[in-house]
């Protein structure tokens, strides 16, 4: 135990593991102590597999011999151990156990390991609050040391934030808590943060250059050489020597148990001194691999928010790529790029969630809060607290669900070339992106067609979005007041033709085109392309990437078996319209379905599974702060987009509901929504509403779109017919790929 304590983790083995011969004559608490020690052991020299062996025995001695804190630190240090093996989901499934019982233990330690799970699974909101919550307490115990760790980590969150300035500002703190305490390599560690954080603002790199020189080896292999010598790379290409950064990186080795976030910073200085040098097929495989090691990731989580959260560790490479691929103004490459970070989770393996009954009983707990019964029952603040109690603890149990380790995407990204090879004929492909402030679009349309131009600034751009779905918004809400309608019908018309003379007056060659499929960026994803004039009544299907609308595009007509039509309450001539459409599909031998007195969530979830096409009219809400709790409202309460976790059959749904088009797009380019969520799970085509809409107006419009949708019309041509004949129904929009069935 003196070698363990000392940090000499290979002697302290070999004596543990004499220890193990011995156990006979070892009580339990002796043995799950000896256990526990060599599994820390075998985790400090990354001998994974045995640290989980060791660490699973030792809980399982604990347990038998009720002793609570020893199962605590083997149940811990196990997810410690998944944690380093790259096993997200397992590693916060066993941390928040052990976080979660009642045993009188020092969790300060435990904290900061949970919250470096948290930060590199992307979930920094999260990671911040527990950092907060341990901060109080090991500053009341006067514990240092654990404060400025706990400062340092918090540091790092303000920098996935892209708060610089307070990430400089805890880190400080942190150099100056380990000072007071003498500890040099944790001050020195900290030194290293915040010369780092000079490096990415542009500052002197000779402060850079000293921190690193600490750690400074031949052979890195620690997280600190490694991360020294990363910051040394940055700091050699900041003073213009690109060919030192080159040898720097060439003395990484890369180890097995390198944490996805430094990997992918690792790949970003490749790329960075490859660009630097010159070197287009060095940047083009440092591209390449940071792509792979984020699709990687997300494919071994099953978690929509996960994956979401993930994309932001790639942010700087990704943006270097579009700025290397604006710079050389080729539509082709520029197209290449988006596609290989915007389409990383569309390429990741699909969503194959089964909910536990847990889950099951505390979505239900939920919906209750917000049941006529609920609301009667319960305190507003009452009620909020529970809501978010519940809202926490859904979220993590979904991100706890994984697959194998070492699961692979499941797609390659399309490149320009093909893509131009697969758009149907008179089809232009529009794909819009940002960078430094400024918002770009491509244009190819598989024939003579490939342009790249700036559109105009980031701000201006987000200005006229707002100002149109403001107008939107208000016309909808306006439709029983007949002159406040006519303004705001005159407000909306010159909103959106000025935001469409921004994104399609730059772009004139769109024009002669005779449908669009549109990858918009974050600024746009709620734009109402249909109520663009310089759109007209042109077919359009909006994608997160061209990767996807090819995935899930069916060149021939699929076959209808099922439908299934459902009404929520509230909903004027709602009844009239599922009745009306489940009659025009049953008319065409399909089988339809439409429940006479209003439908429950399990009416419509069992349809998802079972039936090809869905349509659910109901009241719709996208949650803005929980998106992955925008719901629909049926009879029996909300059915949220964090249900729709079976398998999902459905190859169309129609969302005949308020806003639930909306997503909330994080930081690296994913969404996350109702319609996001039911796209990920592999429904080829989703139409719903990115706005309110009128009751009468989707009614209309949805039954003169399965008109057309049951004749052979294809998704978005039915889509643009059935919104230009039908005032109000602008806010319609087709999501994913294009589709065309067949009875």
């Amino acid at each position: 135990m003196i070698d363990a304590r000392s940090g000499n983790w290979a002697a302290a083995r070999e004596e543990l593991l004499e220890a193990v011969e011995l156990f006979e004559h070892l009580g339990p608490v002796e043995q799950a102590s000896t256990l526990i020690t060599l599994g820390l052991a075998d985790l400090s020299l990354r001998r994974l597999d045995d640290a989980k062996s060791h660490l699973e025995r030792a809980r399982e001695i604990a347990a038998a011999a009720d002793l609570d804190a020893h199962v605590f630190k083997a149940t811990h240090n196990l997810g410690c151990a998944y944690f380093v093996s790259g096993d997200l989901p397992r590693a916060l499934t066993l941390m928040e156990e052990a976080d979660a019982m009642d045993v009188e233990v020092s969790r300060d330690r435990a904290k900061l390991d949970h919250a470096e799970a948290l930060m590199d699974a992307g979930l920094v909101e999260e990671a911040e609050e527990l950092l907060c919550a341990a901060l109080d307490d090991a500053r009341e115990s006067d514990h240092l040391l654990d404060v400025g760790d706990i400062l340092l980590d918090l540091a790092r969150c303000a920098v996935l934030r892209q708060d610089p300035d307070h990430a400089r500002s805890r880190a400080s703190e942190a150099v100056e808590a380990f000072a007071t305490r003498q500890a040099e390599s944790r001050q020195a560690l900290a030194e290293l943060f915040l010369a780092g954080l000079d490096l990415t603002e542009g500052r002197s790199a000779d402060r850079a250059l000293a921190a690193a020189a600490r750690w400074r080896t031949p052979d890195p292999r620690s997280a600190e050489e490694v991360e020294a010598t990363l910051v040394g790379v940055e700091a050699e290409v900041l003073r213009g020597h690109p060919d030192r950064a080159r040898r720097q990186l060439a003395r990484l080795r890369r180890p097995a148990t390198l944490r996805m976030p430094v990997r992918i910073h690792e790949h970003y200085l490749r790329a960075l001194v490859a660009h630097e040098t010159g070197d287009d097929a060095g940047f083009a495989a440092a591209a390449r691999a940071g792509s792979e090691s984020l699709t990687t990731a997300q494919s071994a989580v099953q978690s929509l928010e996960l994956r979401a959260a993930l994309a932001q560790h790639a942010v700087r490479l990704a943006q270097l790529d579009l700025r290397r691929s604006i710079g050389s103004g080729s539509a082709a490459a520029f197209i290449d790029t988006i596609e290989r970070w915007r389409a990383a989770s569309a390429r990741a393996r699909e969503l194959t969630i089964s909910t536990d009954p847990r889950t099951t009983a505390l979505i239900e707990e939920l919906r209750w809060l917000s049941s006529p019964v609920g609301l009667q029952e319960t305190e507003p603040a009452e009620r909020d607290r529970r809501t978010a109690r519940l809202q926490r603890e859904i979220a993590r149990r979904a991100w706890r669900t994984g697959l194998a380790r070492g699961a692979t995407p499941a797609t390659d990204t399309l490149s320009h070339d093909t893509l131009a090879e697969r758009l149907p004929a008179g089809t232009a492909y529009l794909v819009f992106a940002e960078t430094a402030g400024e918002v770009y679009a491509a244009v190819t349309d598989g024939a003579d067609v490939q342009v790249l131009r700036r559109i105009g600034s980031r701000d201006d751009v987000a200005t006229l979005a707002g100002n149109a779905r403001r107008d939107l918004r208000g016309s909808a809400f306006a439709q029983h007041q007949p002159a406040l309608q006519a303004m705001l019908r005159r407000a909306r018309a010159e909103s959106a033709a000025r935001l469409g003379e921004v994104l399609l007056g730059a772009l004139p060659e769109v024009a002669d085109h005779d449908r669009l499929v549109i990858a918009p960026n974050q600024t746009l994803h709620a734009v109402a392309w249909n109520s663009l004039p310089q759109v007209g009544q042109r077919p359009v299907t909006v994608t997160p990437s061209a990767t996807r609308w090819d995935r899930h595009r069916a060149e021939t007509p699929v076959a209808v078996e099922r439908l299934g039509a459902h009404l929520g309450p509230g909903l004027s001539g709602a009844r009239d319209e599922v009745s009306r459409i489940a009659c025009l599909w049953g008319e065409r031998g399909v089988g339809a379905a439409a429940p006479p007195e209003g439908s429950s969530t399990g009416d419509v979830a069992h349809s998802l599974a079972s039936d090809d096409v869905v349509h659910v009219a109901a009241h719709g809400h996208h949650s803005g702060d929980d998106p992955l709790f925008s719901s629909l409202r049926l009879c029996d309460g909300p059915l949220f987009a964090h249900e729709l976790v079976h398998d999902v059959r459905a190859q169309h749904v129609v969302l005949s509901a308020c806003d639930v088009g909306r997503a909330q797009v994080r930081v690296g380019g994913e969404a996350l929504g109702m319609t996001a969520a039911l796209l990920a799970f592999g429904v080829r085509c989703v139409v719903a509403a990115v706005a309110p809409i009128a009751d009468e107006a989707s009614a209309a419009a949805s039954v003169a779109y399965h008109e057309r949708l049951a004749r052979g019309q294809d998704a978005a041509a039915a889509l643009a017919a059935a919104v230009s004949e039908t005032p109000g129904a602008e806010p319609l929009v087709a999501f994913g790929s294009d589709v065309t069935f067949q009875t």
